[in-house]
Protein backbone atom coordinates (compact mmCIF):
# COMPACT_ATOMS: atom_id res chain seq x y z
CA UNK A 1 0.00 0.00 0.00
CA UNK A 2 1.07 3.59 -0.57
CA UNK A 3 3.51 2.97 -3.43
CA UNK A 4 1.66 5.08 -6.00
CA UNK A 5 1.17 8.04 -3.67
CA UNK A 6 4.74 7.94 -2.39
CA UNK A 7 6.04 7.88 -5.97
CA UNK A 8 3.73 10.77 -6.90
CA UNK A 9 5.11 12.85 -4.03
CA UNK A 10 8.47 13.22 -5.80
CA UNK A 11 6.68 14.83 -8.77
CA UNK A 12 4.55 17.12 -6.56
CA UNK A 13 6.89 18.07 -3.69
CA UNK A 14 4.86 21.17 -2.80
CA UNK A 15 1.51 19.35 -2.61
CA UNK A 16 0.01 17.68 0.44
CA UNK A 17 -0.92 14.11 -0.48
CA UNK A 18 -3.24 12.05 1.74
CA UNK A 19 -3.88 8.34 1.35
CA UNK A 20 -7.09 6.82 2.72
CA UNK A 21 -7.63 3.08 3.10
CA UNK A 22 -9.55 0.61 5.23
CA UNK A 23 -6.29 -0.53 6.86
CA UNK A 24 -2.74 0.81 7.10
CA UNK A 25 -1.13 -2.51 7.99
CA UNK A 26 0.77 -2.80 4.70
CA UNK A 27 2.37 0.66 4.72
CA UNK A 28 6.17 0.94 4.57
CA UNK A 29 7.98 2.12 7.73
CA UNK A 30 7.40 5.80 8.61
CA UNK A 31 11.02 6.65 7.84
CA UNK A 32 10.38 5.84 4.17
CA UNK A 33 7.24 7.96 3.87
CA UNK A 34 7.94 11.49 2.51
CA UNK A 35 6.99 14.46 4.74
CA UNK A 36 4.30 15.66 2.31
CA UNK A 37 2.48 12.30 2.41
CA UNK A 38 0.02 11.31 5.13
CA UNK A 39 -2.07 8.17 5.57
CA UNK A 40 -5.19 7.50 7.62
CA UNK A 41 -7.83 4.81 7.88
CA UNK A 42 -11.23 5.29 6.30
CA UNK A 43 -13.79 2.82 4.93
CA UNK A 44 -15.44 4.28 1.82
CA UNK A 45 -18.75 2.73 2.88
CA UNK A 46 -18.81 4.89 6.02
CA UNK A 47 -19.58 8.62 6.38
CA UNK A 48 -16.79 10.99 5.37
CA UNK A 49 -14.92 12.31 8.43
CA UNK A 50 -15.94 15.92 9.05
CA UNK A 51 -12.45 17.33 8.62
CA UNK A 52 -12.19 15.78 5.15
CA UNK A 53 -15.44 17.11 3.68
CA UNK A 54 -14.67 19.50 0.82
CA UNK A 55 -10.92 19.28 1.43
CA UNK A 56 -9.37 18.02 -1.80
CA UNK A 57 -8.72 19.41 -5.28
CA UNK A 58 -8.24 15.92 -6.70
CA UNK A 59 -9.31 12.50 -5.40
CA UNK A 60 -7.95 9.37 -7.07
CA UNK A 61 -9.58 5.97 -6.52
CA UNK A 62 -8.49 2.66 -7.98
CA UNK A 63 -9.12 -1.08 -7.96
CA UNK A 64 -12.27 -1.49 -5.89
CA UNK A 65 -13.93 -3.85 -8.38
CA UNK A 66 -13.24 -6.79 -6.07
CA UNK A 67 -14.48 -4.85 -3.04
CA UNK A 68 -17.73 -3.13 -4.04
CA UNK A 69 -20.88 -4.91 -5.16
CA UNK A 70 -23.19 -3.60 -7.87
CA UNK A 71 -25.58 -2.35 -5.19
CA UNK A 72 -22.88 -0.37 -3.35
CA UNK A 73 -20.95 1.62 -5.92
CA UNK A 74 -23.45 4.47 -6.45
CA UNK A 75 -23.49 5.40 -2.76
CA UNK A 76 -19.69 5.09 -2.59
CA UNK A 77 -19.23 7.48 -5.53
CA UNK A 78 -21.53 9.97 -3.81
CA UNK A 79 -19.57 9.49 -0.60
CA UNK A 80 -16.16 9.96 -2.20
CA UNK A 81 -17.37 13.07 -4.06
CA UNK A 82 -17.94 14.71 -0.68
CA UNK A 83 -14.16 14.80 -0.25
CA UNK A 84 -13.87 17.27 -3.13
CA UNK A 85 -13.79 21.03 -3.05
CA UNK A 86 -16.26 22.68 -5.47
CA UNK A 87 -14.60 22.42 -8.87
CA UNK A 88 -12.44 19.48 -7.73
CA UNK A 89 -11.94 16.34 -9.78
CA UNK A 90 -12.64 12.68 -9.03
CA UNK A 91 -10.51 10.20 -10.99
CA UNK A 92 -11.32 6.48 -10.75
CA UNK A 93 -9.38 3.66 -12.42
CA UNK A 94 -10.54 0.03 -12.63
CA UNK A 95 -10.21 -3.25 -14.44
CA UNK A 96 -13.54 -4.57 -15.72
CA UNK A 97 -14.22 -8.18 -14.62
CA UNK A 98 -16.87 -8.48 -17.34
CA UNK A 99 -14.17 -8.17 -20.03
CA UNK A 100 -12.15 -11.17 -18.84
CA UNK A 101 -10.60 -13.29 -21.53
CA UNK A 102 -7.52 -15.42 -22.11
CA UNK A 103 -5.14 -14.32 -24.87
CA UNK A 104 -2.23 -16.32 -26.24
CA UNK A 105 0.71 -15.88 -28.56
CA UNK A 106 -0.58 -18.74 -30.71
CA UNK A 107 -3.38 -21.32 -31.04
CA UNK A 108 -1.16 -24.12 -29.74
CA UNK A 109 -0.74 -22.58 -26.28
CA UNK A 110 -2.34 -24.38 -23.34
CA UNK A 111 -4.87 -22.47 -21.23
CA UNK A 112 -6.54 -25.26 -19.25
CA UNK A 113 -5.34 -24.17 -15.79
CA UNK A 114 -6.03 -20.49 -16.49
CA UNK A 115 -9.60 -21.24 -17.57
CA UNK A 116 -10.20 -23.65 -14.70
CA UNK A 117 -9.08 -21.06 -12.11
CA UNK A 118 -11.43 -18.49 -13.59
CA UNK A 119 -14.34 -20.94 -13.68
CA UNK A 120 -13.78 -21.74 -10.00
CA UNK A 121 -13.47 -18.13 -8.91
CA UNK A 122 -16.47 -17.03 -10.95
CA UNK A 123 -18.50 -18.62 -8.16
CA UNK A 124 -17.33 -15.70 -5.98
CA UNK A 125 -19.72 -12.74 -6.40
CA UNK A 126 -16.81 -10.29 -6.06
CA UNK A 127 -15.46 -11.45 -9.42
CA UNK A 128 -18.65 -11.03 -11.44
CA UNK A 129 -19.58 -7.41 -10.69
CA UNK A 130 -20.85 -5.43 -13.68
CA UNK A 131 -20.59 -1.83 -12.47
CA UNK A 132 -17.23 -0.84 -13.97
CA UNK A 133 -18.60 -0.22 -17.48
CA UNK A 134 -21.39 1.86 -15.93
CA UNK A 135 -19.04 4.11 -13.96
CA UNK A 136 -19.43 7.16 -16.26
CA UNK A 137 -23.22 7.20 -15.81
CA UNK A 138 -22.81 6.56 -12.07
CA UNK A 139 -20.58 9.66 -11.92
CA UNK A 140 -23.23 11.71 -13.71
CA UNK A 141 -26.01 10.42 -11.46
CA UNK A 142 -23.91 11.48 -8.46
CA UNK A 143 -23.92 15.06 -9.78
CA UNK A 144 -20.42 15.13 -11.27
CA UNK A 145 -19.97 17.12 -14.48
CA UNK A 146 -17.70 17.01 -17.55
CA UNK A 147 -17.39 13.24 -17.19
CA UNK A 148 -14.76 11.63 -19.43
CA UNK A 149 -13.90 7.96 -19.81
CA UNK A 150 -10.70 6.41 -21.18
CA UNK A 151 -11.06 2.69 -22.00
CA UNK A 152 -7.97 0.72 -23.00
CA UNK A 153 -6.77 -2.80 -23.61
CA UNK A 154 -3.13 -3.43 -22.69
CA UNK A 155 -0.62 -4.42 -25.38
CA UNK A 156 0.61 -7.99 -25.14
CA UNK A 157 3.83 -7.29 -23.27
CA UNK A 158 1.96 -5.32 -20.60
CA UNK A 159 -0.89 -7.82 -20.47
CA UNK A 160 1.60 -10.53 -19.58
CA UNK A 161 3.17 -8.46 -16.79
CA UNK A 162 -0.28 -7.67 -15.40
CA UNK A 163 -1.12 -11.37 -15.64
CA UNK A 164 1.85 -12.14 -13.39
CA UNK A 165 0.50 -9.66 -10.84
CA UNK A 166 -2.96 -11.23 -11.07
CA UNK A 167 -1.55 -14.49 -9.75
CA UNK A 168 -1.23 -12.81 -6.34
CA UNK A 169 -4.94 -11.99 -6.41
CA UNK A 170 -5.82 -15.64 -6.94
CA UNK A 171 -3.86 -16.53 -3.83
CA UNK A 172 -5.79 -13.84 -1.94
CA UNK A 173 -9.10 -15.24 -3.19
CA UNK A 174 -8.06 -18.73 -2.12
CA UNK A 175 -7.27 -17.47 1.39
CA UNK A 176 -10.55 -15.63 1.78
CA UNK A 177 -13.09 -17.98 0.23
CA UNK A 178 -15.40 -19.88 2.56
CA UNK A 179 -15.36 -22.92 0.27
CA UNK A 180 -12.38 -25.11 1.16
CA UNK A 181 -12.63 -27.14 -2.04
CA UNK A 182 -12.29 -24.02 -4.20
CA UNK A 183 -9.33 -22.77 -2.18
CA UNK A 184 -7.52 -26.08 -2.50
CA UNK A 185 -8.22 -26.39 -6.22
CA UNK A 186 -6.99 -22.85 -6.94
CA UNK A 187 -3.77 -23.44 -5.00
CA UNK A 188 -3.15 -26.65 -6.93
CA UNK A 189 -3.80 -24.98 -10.29
CA UNK A 190 -1.65 -21.86 -9.81
CA UNK A 191 1.73 -23.58 -10.52
CA UNK A 192 0.36 -24.89 -13.83
CA UNK A 193 -1.12 -21.45 -14.61
CA UNK A 194 2.35 -19.97 -14.10
CA UNK A 195 3.76 -22.43 -16.64
CA UNK A 196 1.02 -21.58 -19.13
CA UNK A 197 1.76 -17.89 -18.68
CA UNK A 198 5.47 -18.29 -19.33
CA UNK A 199 4.67 -20.32 -22.45
CA UNK A 200 2.54 -17.52 -23.92
CA UNK A 201 -0.92 -17.29 -22.34
CA UNK A 202 -2.38 -14.58 -20.10
CA UNK A 203 -5.54 -13.36 -18.41
CA UNK A 204 -6.53 -10.02 -19.95
CA UNK A 205 -8.95 -7.36 -18.72
CA UNK A 206 -10.02 -4.06 -20.26
CA UNK A 207 -9.17 -1.08 -18.09
CA UNK A 208 -11.24 2.06 -17.64
CA UNK A 209 -10.32 5.46 -16.20
CA UNK A 210 -13.18 7.86 -15.47
CA UNK A 211 -12.86 11.54 -14.51
CA UNK A 212 -15.59 13.87 -13.31
CA UNK A 213 -15.74 17.39 -11.82
CA UNK A 214 -17.70 18.51 -8.80
CA UNK A 215 -19.84 21.53 -9.74
CA UNK A 216 -18.81 24.95 -8.51
CA UNK A 217 -21.50 26.37 -6.23
CA UNK A 218 -22.73 29.72 -7.53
Amino acid sequence: MGTWLIDLSSHLPDAQLDGLDITLKTLPPKGWIPPNVNFREWNVREPVPGDLVGKYDIVHVRYLCLVLGDDEVSSVVENVAKLLKPGGYLQWGEVDPQTFRIETTGPDKKTDALQRIYDLEAQDARLVTSWVSQLPSIFENAGLRDVLSDVRDPPGYLAWQMHETMLLIHEMVARNTDVAEIAQSVRELVPEAIKEGKAGAAWVFTRQLVVGRKPVVA
